[in-house]
């Protein structure tokens, strides 16, 4: 039942719908989009094994990223002073470290 500001509407499956508030009624007046607009009907041209392949190939690449930056973690902690040193050392190596100069001499 259009009104006249609804000429030429139509139902998009997936994306809009107008149903009569006896359908509203009927759901209990719960008003989530997807009990009444559904899903799309158009099937993807998604490739599970090509996509799931690119997906593990990132997540190689990421776990050697992550292998390589925990030994230079790693590294950077043993170039750290002994706990016996200053704050004022270790703030200091902490900035060579990064390779940062640092703006106030102590």
């Amino acid at each position: 039942m259009a009104h006249e500001f609804e000429a030429g509407y139509e139902d998009v499956k997936g994306f809009c719908a107008s149903v009569p508030l006896a359908r509203v009624a009927e759901l209990d007046y719960v008003l989530t989009p997807g009990r009444y607009v559904g899903l799309p009907e158009e099937e993807d041209e998604f490739d599970f094994g090509e996509r799931f392949a690119a997906l593990k190939a990132e997540f190689e690449a990421q776990l050697a990223e992550e292998a390589a930056l925990n030994e230079a973690i790693v590294a950077n902690l043993a170039k750290l002073p002994t706990p016996h040193r200053s704050g004022v050392d270790i703030a200091l190596r902490l900035l060579m470290l990064q390779n940062v100069e640092p703006r106030y001499r102590w």
